[in-house]
């Protein structure tokens, strides 16, 4: 029995150190896109008010379908 443990958790060491590897670069880069955000609200609008309005947009997508 304590052979088949084990066996069966020989792997985990290996899991552990990939997931600690994957989760030191997710975890920076999600803090930096968080930052970067906050950075750029503060220097001006928010980039999803400048918008167009959903009529302006239709008739512009139309416009490039005439085109294309």
């Amino acid at each position: 029995m304590d052979v088949t443990v084990y066996i069966l958790s020989a792997g985990i060491g290996y899991v552990k150190i990939l997931a600690s590897g994957l989760l030191s670069i997710y975890y920076p880069v999600l803090m930096g896109l968080a930052l970067f955000y906050l950075v750029w609200c503060s220097k001006g609008p928010v980039p999803f008010t400048e918008c167009l309005p959903l009529e302006e947009f239709v008739s512009y997508i139309e416009l490039v379908k005439q085109v294309l």
